[in-house]
């Protein structure tokens, strides 16, 4: 399994790069002092139904929808799409040019520049590369169910989502799920361990279509 920031990511450009660590899941520990040095400046004007509490940074361009709530400390940066009902929680680096949407929930994580989250997701204590996309429902499991250490002494520790990667619709990772850049993953799968860049992960399934009984029922 690779561990070091490089083979997940391309940072030049992006504002926080000097946190990451090797091994990369550790930088999740470096968010909350990093976020101790940003300036709390709102860009945008927002909404009145947006709420928000704590240091927030929000860049220029961004556009905020109605009922979002944003709990500091969080960073989002310039030209992000934060739809209606979004929920950051705290602990959150959203790069420039993101999108986090409508009922995603967003917690402890970095979404590198590009990266999407747009329909129904949960990102816990979990980074997401350079334009990775995340399809409706993807969830990124945080915690295991015996509550046990996942890596490294953590009891928390979603998915770490290599640069490019696209992650189909309904999946779930496991805590602790390592996925390389440009890896290709189909609807409705369940990962865990590590899956190598360029990858393709496809779900072998037989959906049959039989004749409706013509019997009526009442």
């Amino acid at each position: 399994m690779e561990s070091s920031p490089e083979y997940y990511f391309d940072l030049k450009g992006f504002k926080f790069r000097h946190i990451f660590k090797d091994p990369v899941w550790k930088t999740l520990k470096e968010i909350k002092a990093a976020l101790e040095t940003v300036d709390a400046t709102i860009f945008p004007e927002i909404q009145d139904s947006v709420s928000t509490n704590g240091k927030v940074h929000i860049g220029k361009g961004t556009e905020v929808g109605e009922f979002v709530v944003i709990h500091g400390p969080a960073y989002i940066g310039e030209n992000c799409d934060i739809r209606p009902g979004a929920f950051i929680r705290g602990n959150v680096i959203v790069g420039d040019g993101c999108v986090v949407g409508h009922s995603t929930e967003l917690k402890n994580s970095i979404l590198l520049n590009g990266a999407k989250a747009p329909h129904f997701n949960y990102v816990g204590d979990s980074i997401l590369g350079n334009s990775v996309n995340l399809g409706a429902g993807v969830k990124l499991a945080n915690v295991r169910n015996d509550r046990g250490e996942i890596r490294d002494g953590m009891a928390k520790l979603g998915a770490i989502i290599g640069d490019g990667s696209q992650i189909g619709c309904n999946t779930v990772t496991n805590p602790g799920t390592m996925i390389g850049k440009k890896v290709m993953v189909h609807p409705n799968a369940t990962l865990k361990g590590f899956v190598k860049s360029d990858s393709t992960v496809r779900i072998r399934t037989k959906t049959e279509t039989i004749p409706r009984s013509s019997r009526r029922t009442r």
